[in-house]
Formats: structure tokens, sequence, C-alpha cells
């Protein structure tokens, strides 16, 4: 979520600072005008709440990686059932349901 407050607001302030109805008129002074804000306001390092949101992102990044999350897919040591989220899928049965929809389908056809 915070990633996309982050890209919210750099949106926002893009079109601020340089209004698209203007983008032709708009020329180096427009530019670096932009650049100044950006650097003031937007960056990482600027003190503002943009720089904290972003250094949080970096932090929740950081602990992401480092951690190992559990996955929500494992095989029987058989292969023959999946569980997806603890609840078991046996693979033969899948098979067949499969098998029984091409069937109907076909049939219908």
């Amino acid at each position: 979520m915070l990633a996309g407050v982050v890209y919210c607001i750099r949106a926002l302030a893009m079109e601020s600072l340089l209004p698209s109805a203007e983008r032709e008129e708009q020329g180096d002074d427009e530019r670096n005008e932009f650049l100044d804000k950006r650097k003031q306001f937007l960056a990482d390092g600027s003190f503002s709440p943009m720089s904290t949101m972003i250094s949080l992102l970096a932090y929740g990044k950081a602990i992401a990686l480092n951690h190992n999350n559990p996955g929500s897919v494992f095989w029987s040591k058989d292969k023959k059932t999946v569980f997806l989220h603890g609840r078991p899928i046996v693979i033969e049965r899948f098979r067949s349901m499969i098998r029984d929809a091409v069937t109907e389908a076909e049939r219908m056809l």
C-alpha cells in the first residue's frame, strides 16, 4: 500500500509542478524548478514525509528479502497430492475433473 501512496504522490506532484496541459510551453526554467522541488520534497534524504515513506519502503523490502516466508503450495512425498494453503488436492481427482469437463463441453457442442 505504501508503494501505491508514494507513486500517487509523485504523480500528483509531477502534474502540479509540470501540468500536462501546458507541456508544449514548458522549457528549461520549469524543468529546473521541478528538479529543485523534487530534490527538496520528493527525494530520499530530503527530511520530508516522502523521504520517510521511501525509507520505510526500503526497510520493508530488506525485511522481506531477509526473512523466509512459508510457501502456500506444497507437494506430498509421493507427488500424488498438492497442498494449497493446507488443503489437499489429489492430482488424479483433479485430472478426472478436467477430463469430465472436456467431455461435457464436447457433448454440449
